[in-house]
């Protein structure tokens, strides 16, 4: 070879070496800077899914709206209430419109044998009250009244009372207002939904994370995870159906897959949910791996406006079976509900995938991320802002007041939720610092480190994919608090407010009244009598009733009894029918010579 010749093959190696080097550049970086396409196509994107967000709520708002959780307010007979000769019928009074469940309310004797004359009905011309008919001539007894009611936002709540005929010491309310009123099957409904979840991050986060940061992932390991999360959100909402079917029916768990069951999940609000789920899910089953598959680099406009639409008709389907059903306006509760776990899905999507793909050290696969991580730091702050907003609207929704917050398990649950998320984005923004101070936008120069893959030579990726790492944990824990919490009575439905009030009796003595709680309904006044020293002091008797004079109620006489301490009375089958300011009338009795009466007035919310 003449020494020409080997120049020119020097220069032609070198020229082949310097565009295989350029190959491999141009693979490393497939996934392209960020730039105004890129922007633009993004917020079109979203844009879409506004718009679809806007049409699907429209569509399920012509339902119309409800409340949640609905509260007994009133009984006839009364809680705890004796009677002279049985009643004729049951009456139950709800805060808000209830639908019946199977034996919606039943009355039983001691024996547990059924006085009712026939089926309970909901009033037709009040849909807040339930009556049954009561079989003539019941013998002197207690009875034991219990009802399953299935509320707007579809939670089945169980729970009763009990009344006496003749002379036989009345029994007492079985606790409504508590936090964990009777809502069967609530922890498998909350497994149910956590898995419901972690398929939505899986279908559509993953999915998210490829289109719109890292299009040089698609790969058949991309479409295998998107398939495999929307098919749990399908066994999910199927696992959704029978448990609520179990719930409303009351029917045990050995028979799941009875006709009953099947019927009674599928009435009503989740059935209707839940048939959504299915369809929208099935659409993107069919079409969303196979658009991540393709080899195009970009999906057509009537395969991504499916794909935008299926999977704002998956977002509003969990709304529609949970607490923003029942607010009002429902398009705006329902568009931020669903707004809420989509930039959830996406978040969490993306997190999993860098922290379990695209920071994988020290190969990559398909190509390297850089541009990825940038682009969903980007991306990540806008889930973020996104769900501090709808967040905030929804926590309103559900709390309306600091002492509901902090008085209420769900209120102390949703404070533990906001400061995880506080400490995740605290992380996230260390994170996203640390993507624009120490990984470059273009990294200098990327050497083949094999088949399929390229080695990995910026500074700063483990301390990255750690951060991620912390972030993804902690995101789902969120995750399984935010479960819990969907099946939870909301705190503005459980806070129970307390009325207080101090007496003066004179001579030193002092009457401390309480009325627990101070709304609509059941309710239990309790006086204590302290004596100049501060200590309890016995009372032989005492009388009381109220009077609520704005709205002409009154005066209506309260049964106080004895507890056993002769200081402490509390009432018995106390019913509140209206909210305002009651003033309160009692005479304490300490001896035939020596009897007070005085007056309270008690704050009724």
């Amino acid at each position: 070879m003449s020494g020409a010749e080997a120049a020119r093959s020097r220069r032609h190696g070198a020229g082949g070496a310097a565009r295989r080097r350029g190959r491999a550049t141009g693979v490393a970086l497939a996934a392209g800077a960020p730039g105004r396409s890129s922007r633009r196509a993004a917020a079109a994107l979203l844009l879409a899914l506004v718009t679809a967000l806007v049409g699907l709520v429209g569509l399920v708002a012509a339902a119309g709206p409800a409340a949640a959780h609905a509260r007994l307010e009133s009984t006839a007979p009364a809680a705890g209430e004796g009677l002279p000769t049985a009643p004729p019928e049951v009456v139950a009074d709800f805060s808000e419109p209830v639908s019946l469940a199977p034996r919606g309310l039943t009355v039983v004797d001691a024996e547990g044998r059924s006085v009712t004359a026939g089926d309970p009905q909901v009033d037709p011309q009040d849909a807040t009250r339930i009556t049954v008919p009561l079989a003539a001539d019941l013998p002197p007894g207690t009875y034991l009244v219990s009802y399953r009611i299935v509320s707007a936002d579809s939670h089945p709540i169980t729970d009763g009372w009990s009344f006496s005929v003749g002379t036989v010491r009345p029994g007492g309310l079985v606790d409504p207002g508590a936090d964990d009123m009777g809502t069967p099957y609530s922890g498998p409904a909350a497994v149910v939904r956590g898995v419901a979840y972690l398929g939505l991050v899986a279908g559509l986060g993953v999915a998210a994370f490829v289109v719109l940061c890292w299009p040089g992932g698609r790969s058949r390991t991309t479409e295998r995870v998107v398939t495999v999360g929307l098919g749990t959100v399908i066994v999910a909402a199927v696992a959704q159906l029978l448990v609520q079917g179990l719930a409303v029916s009351g029917l045990p768990a050995g028979q799941l897959l009875s006709g009953d069951v099947l019927r009674a999940g599928a009435e009503g609000p989740v059935g209707q949910a839940i048939a959504l789920r299915l369809g929208a899910a099935a659409v993107l089953v069919a079409v969303l791996p196979w658009a991540l598959h393709s080899t195009e680099r970009r999906v057509s406009r009537e395969v991504a406006a499916v794909c935008v639409l299926a999977a704002g008709a998956l977002a509003v389907s969990f709304g529609m079976a949970g607490h923003p059903r029942a607010e009002h306006p429902l398009v705006l509760a329902l568009a931020s509900d669903a707004l809420h776990l989509l930039a959830m899905a996406v978040w969490l999507g993306g997190l999993a995938t860098l922290a379990v793909v695209a920071l994988r050290p020290p190969r990559v696969e398909g190509a390297s991320p850089v541009e990825a991580v940038r682009r969903f730091s980007t991306v990540a702050l806008g889930c973020v802002a996104v769900l501090a907003v709808t967040g905030s609207w929804q926590g309103w929704l559900q709390v309306r007041s600091v002492a509901a917050l902090t008085d209420t398990t769900y209120g102390r649950l949703l404070l533990i939720k906001v400061a995880l998320v506080a400490g995740i984005v605290l992380v996230a923004a260390g994170s996203r610092a640390l993507v624009r101070r120490r990984i470059p936008a273009r990294p200098p120069v990327v050497a083949l480190a094999g088949p399929g893959t390229v080695a990995d030579p910026r500074p700063g990726v483990l301390a990255l994919r750690r951060a991620v790492g912390v972030e993804l944990a902690g995101a789902l824990v969120v995750l399984a608090v935010t479960a819990a919490l969907v099946g939870m009575t909301p705190a503005r439905a459980a806070y129970a407010p307390v009325a207080d009030a101090s007496v003066d009796l004179g001579g030193g003595r002092v009457a401390q009244v309480r009325l627990d709680p101070a709304r609509p309904g059941p309710a239990q006044l309790v006086v204590t009598v302290l004596g100049p020293d501060g200590r309890p002091e016995p009372a032989e008797h005492m009388h009381a009733d109220l009077t609520l004079a704005a709205k002409g109620l009154g005066p209506l006489t309260v049964r106080m009894d004895g507890t056993g301490e002769d200081s402490r009375w509390a009432s018995s089958g106390l019913q509140l029918p209206s909210a305002g300011e009651w003033e309160l009338d009692f005479t304490v009795g300490f001896d035939e010579y020596d009897e007070i009466t005085a007056e309270a007035r008690l704050s009724v919310e």
